[in-house]
């Protein structure tokens, strides 16, 4: 019976341990989707300002790899156009996003629901924080709206 003591020891420290670990996870899950919702805020409020070359610099730089810094400010200048001055948004859903290949970090998925003074859009955002970086940024950008159909 000696030796059943510190096992039930070792093995409530171990339950303990594993409980923490888990705790501490879930908790910096939620810190990172707020941390992430942020750059989001913040991207909408610089947009809605049509100040885009505050909402550039929301975008990672491999966002820039397949469209130049120049094409994506007239792109967002012409989705304030087509669908209207910003009124407000809403996440509509959240997720880790399993993407790897643009290295170690923290990945995450965001749907949202954008209301604009003319039309509506549903926005996605990839979001990335890249291991070591201070802050998210946004990896990937979709914008999908009737909007763009009108003239």
């Amino acid at each position: 019976m000696a030796l059943g003591l510190p096992m039930q020891r070792m093995t409530r420290l171990m339950i303990a341990s594993f409980v923490t670990s888990v705790s501490m996870v879930g908790c910096a899950n939620q810190r990172d989707i707020f941390e992430a919702e942020q750059v989001i805020a913040h991207h909408f409020e610089a947009r809605a300002r049509r100040n885009y070359d505050t909402a550039l610099a929301d975008y990672d730089e491999h966002f820039f790899e397949d469209v130049t810094r120049s094409e994506w400010y007239t792109t967002l200048r012409t989705v304030t156009a087509k669908l209207g001055k910003f009124e407000s948004y809403d996440i509509n859903g959240q997720a880790l996003d399993a993407r790897t290949s643009d290295g170690p970090g923290t990945y995450l998925k965001f749907r949202c629901q954008v209301v604009y003074s003319k039309h509506g859009a549903k926005e996605t955002f990839y979001m990335l924080r890249r291991a070591g970086a201070a802050k998210f940024k946004i990896l990937a950008h979709e914008i999908d709206s009737p909007g763009f159909l009108s003239k």
